[in-house]
């Protein structure tokens, strides 16, 4: 036998004795962790500490849309409230702005009183999405995403990105909302809409408010 073949069969020796040993059991490999579902996860949390407990609700907003019909964003400020009835209201400030109300469908009113409802496919996904972010129904962090892509956009920041489910129009006028989250608080701090023609709806929240926790029962 040469010396070769004799350390061959020494080397297979020892690794049979090392796997033989009592106790000793080959470690199973770990699974790779889901560092991406580990992310939603904590971006779920984070609004559902805020949004579980969010009715009713107000805030200021500000709102800028960028068009290839304008030189300039145009830009408007206003007033933002959720009702417990479920109820979504942006009112612009002044007289010359229109309020705009998520209830299943989108209603834009008019200073003048006029009425314009919108009712596409696009349009009532919008208003649940909004739904679901800030009136959350039962298990709200189950429910969040319905059915919906949703992934972690990239840059910082908390948030989320939205799009409509895949079975719906090819090209949908709303292709996407992003909504970014405070990250202490957890309360919705921005939302950006990205519309299929490219024009883009930038939307900012600011001294969110909730109703204070009720006091308790005075003791007898």
């Amino acid at each position: 036998m040469t010396a070769r073949r004799r350390r061959t069969i020494l080397a297979a020796a020892l690794c049979a004795l090392a796997w033989a040993r009592p106790g000793v059991e080959a470690a199973p490999s770990p699974a790779p962790a889901d560092r991406t579902a580990r992310r939603l996860e904590n971006r779920v949390r984070l609004w559902a500490a805020f949004a579980d407990a969010s009715r009713p609700l107000s805030a200021r907003f500000e709102l800028v849309r960028h068009t290839a019909l304008l030189r300039e964003p145009y830009r408007a400020a206003g007033t933002f409230e959720v009702d417990p009835v479920g109820t979504l209201r942006f009112e612009g400030d002044g007289a010359a702005c229109a309020t705009t109300t998520f209830a299943g469908e989108i209603t834009v009113t008019t200073p003048s009183g006029a009425t314009r409802r919108i009712t596409d496919p696009s349009a009532r996904w919008l208003s649940d999405l909004l739904h679901r972010l800030f009136l959350p129904a039962g298990k709200s962090q189950a429910r969040l995403f319905a059915d919906d892509r949703v992934r972690i956009p990239k840059g910082r920041g908390m948030r989320l990105e939205f799009r409509p489910p895949a079975d719906r129009s090819l090209q949908p006028p709303i292709r996407a909302v992003t909504v970014g989250l405070d990250p202490v608080a957890g309360h919705i701090e921005s939302l950006e809409i990205f519309e299929s023609s490219g024009d883009r709806v930038e939307i900012r929240f600011r001294d969110v408010r909730r109703p204070a926790p009720s006091s308790p029962p005075p003791t007898p």
